[in-house]
């Protein structure tokens, strides 16, 4: 389950790679937690894009999920 950073869950149309697809936004660096299937929740990093076929129309969507946990855990430690 992908969870907003205000902690509501991501309604599907407005993730990402949703938004790209059917708007054409470019998102670059959307901070968001995923809820694994134990229940812990990670910290991710979300960016995407949308493709476009030769006449400029959107034909897919692609998207890359990096986990940066651990970074921000070293950042609340850094604040302490």
């Amino acid at each position: 389950m992908a969870i907003a950073l205000d902690g509501q869950p991501y309604e599907i149309r407005h993730r990402p790679l949703v938004r790209s697809i059917l708007d054409g936004e470019i998102v670059h660096g959307e901070e968001a937690e995923v809820e694994r299937i134990d229940k812990t929740r990670r910290t991710v990093l979300i960016n995407s894009a949308p493709i476009r076929n030769a006449r400029g129309v959107i034909i897919a969507g692609l998207a890359t999920i990096t986990d940066i946990s651990q970074e921000k855990s070293r950042e609340q430690a850094a604040r302490f």
